[in-house]
């Protein structure tokens, strides 16, 4: 990328202002990304944005943060519906924590990259393909403690496997959870 190129993304630079300019795109980034269910082609649309305006700044003059490792983060191998809930839910709050600390664009690709990976193995323990995922809707996540409440509820009535999910009413939110995370994987494919 040529330095005319760079100048496409950072608009009327004035002294000193390369720096701002570049940490409030990161920011916008960050408050789309922390916003929305992470869908694959939609992310990563924007992951490419991420990496143009990263690659301009350091050709107009800008250092980025230290390249230190990042560690990844994966979901712990269960059938048991509420230690997989739970372990996802605490990973994704660590890589949203994560999201709101990036400094660099780099960082903030190798974050997003890791938690659509995370939800990709979650969605794979909910995942049915003996139904119709119908009129669901993947970008309305549902709230986490109506999740964590039909969980107890379940568990109550001696479920406890995603297999179980199977077997009660399609009215119920853990099975409407399992179409709308059925959809983003099938979704994920078509990617």
């Amino acid at each position: 990328m040529t330095s005319e190129e760079a100048r496409f993304y950072f608009s009327d630079l004035e002294e000193n202002e390369l720096t701002d300019q570049y940490e409030q795109k990161l920011f916008e980034f960050k408050q789309f990304f922390l916003s929305k269910v992470p869908i694959e082609k939609l992310f990563r649309g924007r992951l490419k944005k991420i990496q143009s305006i990263d690659q301009a700044y350091v050709v107009l003059g800008g250092e980025n943060e230290n390249k230190e490792g990042f560690t990844p983060v994966s979901l712990e191998e269960s059938e048991d519906l509420e230690t997989v809930y739970t372990d996802y839910q605490l990973k994704k709050n660590v890589l949203k924590k994560s999201i709101s600390e990036a400094a660099s664009g780099w960082r903030l690709i190798e974050v997003i990259e890791n938690y659509i990976e995370l939800t990709r193995q979650y969605a794979k323990h909910w995942e049915r393909t003996d139904i119709s995922v119908g009129n669901s809707v993947v970008s309305a996540e549902p709230d986490p403690m109506e999740i964590h409440q039909a969980i107890q509820e379940f568990k109550k009535n001696g479920g406890r496997s995603f297999i179980d999910v199977h077997k009660l009413d399609d009215t119920n939110i853990l099975v409407k959870e399992s179409k709308r995370l059925s959809l983003w994987l099938k979704l994920d494919v078509d990617v």
